[in-house]
């Protein structure tokens, strides 16, 4: 009976000595979690929901491999959009609340910026640039179906 009783002794001694270690490994693994160093989260998209569980922006890489920035007003529509192509190109948009661009705003992925103004309707009306040898284009609508006037 002794023997049974110090074989089970023996086995409580070692089921312990594993408890404390699977413990302190547990432990350890908490506290290397919780310590400062590089955290990286990825994702496809991020999404900014306004109060009323309403879209209100994106960060979110499109189908076609380019990267976006996209505010959007109280009802959800675009009003702001930052676009990085994957040709290179980097377009700033800002749009009205019927959704009509009235302001584009580009770097060309050779460098060539651009920028663009529309009226109501969305038509340009007014479009400057900057040419690779450094000569700067104007060019504005004369009216509706009046044509352009550019400068030089």
């Amino acid at each position: 009976m002794e023997d049974r009783l110090a074989v089970l002794e023996a086995q409580l001694r070692r089921m312990r000595a594993l408890g404390a270690a699977l413990a302190a490994g547990f432990l350890l693994i908490v506290v290397w979690r919780l310590l400062p160093g590089e955290t990286v989260l990825g994702a496809r998209r991020f999404v900014l929901i306004g109060e009323r569980g309403m879209e209100r922006g994106a960060l979110e890489l499109a189908a076609d491999g380019s990267t976006q920035v996209r505010l959007n007003d109280e009802r959800g529509k675009s009003r702001a959009s930052l676009f990085v192509r994957r040709d290179g190109d980097v377009c700033l948009r800002l749009t009205d609340v019927a959704g009509n661009n009235r302001t584009q705003m580009w770097l060309g992925g050779d460098g060539v910026p651009h920028l663009q103004m529309s009226d109501a309707r969305g038509h340009v009306a007014a479009d400057l640039g900057v040419a690779p040898d450094g000569a700067a284009s104007l060019g504005l609508a004369r009216g509706a179906g009046g044509g352009w006037t550019r400068l030089p």
